[in-house]
């Protein structure tokens, strides 16, 4: 019985479905790898084209020296930096464990004098009993364990970690040299009208510009004056510190006053006045102009603050790392459909 052309279009379908699945599962030990592939060569394409003019159109050569460029300007000072980053921590969670007779936690055992008779006020007032020394002993012991507990993870996650910056240099390399031939493919192949795709494509492309640059940039310049600040401060940990600030920077309305205030309070209850009176006119000063000068400059996405905050952290709660940008992208993805079908294919209202 000959079969009809619907017939072998569904079968087709079904077979190429199956591939695609495989094709999928396959390479899903790298997909994180190409994302972030995609994403940097978004990010560092103009330097690609300087490349080409500077090489004369030798497009091998170019797309190489992209690649090495991304790995030393941005990849190698991060290295540098979680190395700094994971010295100290570890300094200071050697100051976290209890000591062996019992009582505070050497970390503490400076403010035990200024803290017990604030304990005392506020168990006379309320009637009740506080045993802050058991408080600050449990937290020291869970965190200690934490540290145990991820230690061997760090350790054995050194391997993949470079054995991954190989593919991602080879990754980085074909999407230099051949980044514009694989986009055309998708957009033929793809079912969905071209148009409406290169709408999508462009705000995938102001979304990374917009988190990179008005987010990630304006997080890491506050990152590296505020550990500056610290460091003159005098504040054991200060990368540590800087580290935290970088995250705290995402958070709205809070933002990098989630550490300077606390790290403000901690140098007034050391006694040490004129470092605490500094980092209050420093962070309030230098590091608060560059969220309120530079951070409206920079942002260049059409997604709301809300919308983006959200993204972010939940991108960083599900996907890691990746998450940073990944989750801005899959919303931006949604919101811009969400536009194209309000404007397109929504039914308009009578009023």
């Amino acid at each position: 019985m000959p079969t009809t052309k619907k017939t072998q279009k569904v079968a087709f379908l079904i077979l190429l479905g199956v591939l695609l699945l495989a094709g999928l599962y396959t390479l899903y030990p790298f997909l994180k790898i190409v994302i972030l592939g995609i994403i940097l060569v978004t990010l560092f394409y103009p330097v690609h084209r300087r490349y080409l003019v500077w090489t004369k159109g030798r497009n091998n050569l170019s797309a190489f020296f992209s690649a090495i460029s991304v790995c030393v300007f941005l990849f190698v000072p991060l290295m540098i930096l979680i190395t700094l980053i994971t010295s100290q921590l570890a300094l200071i969670v050697s100051f976290t464990f209890p000591d062996q007779g019992g009582g505070w936690p050497p970390f503490l055992a400076s403010y035990q004098e200024k803290i017990l008779p604030l304990v005392d006020k506020i168990q006379s007032f309320f009637n009740i009993k506080l045993d802050i020394s058991y408080f600050f002993q449990q937290i020291a012991i869970r965190f200690g364990k934490l540290i145990a507990q991820y230690s061997p993870d760090v350790l054995a996650g050194t391997a993949d970690f470079f054995f991954s910056f190989f593919i991602l240099i080879i990754v980085l390399f074909f999407l230099f040299r051949d980044g514009k031939i694989f986009y055309n493919k998708v957009i033929h192949i793809s079912p969905v009208q071209d148009t409406y795709e290169r709408r999508l494509a462009v705000e995938i492309k102001k979304t990374i510009e917009g988190v990179f640059f008005g987010s990630f940039l304006t997080g890491l310049i506050q990152a590296v004056l505020a550990t500056l600040g610290y460091y003159f401060a005098g504040i054991d940990g200060f990368f540590v510190w800087g580290g935290i600030t970088f995250f705290m920077s995402f958070l709205p309305l809070v933002g990098t006053g989630a550490v300077l205030v606390p790290l403000v309070l901690y140098l007034f209850l050391n006694g040490d006045l004129s470092q605490a009176i500094f980092l209050t006119i420093y962070g309030s000063v230098v590091i608060g102009m560059v969220d309120n000068l530079l951070r409206p400059m920079l942002i260049r996405t059409s997604m709301h603050s809300l919308v983006l905050f959200l993204a972010v952290f939940g991108g960083l709660a599900v996907f890691g790392a990746m998450g940073l940008l990944l989750g801005p992208i899959i919303m931006a993805l949604l919101t811009a459909t969400l536009r194209i079908y309000e404007m397109d294919f929504a039914p308009r209202s009578s009023s």
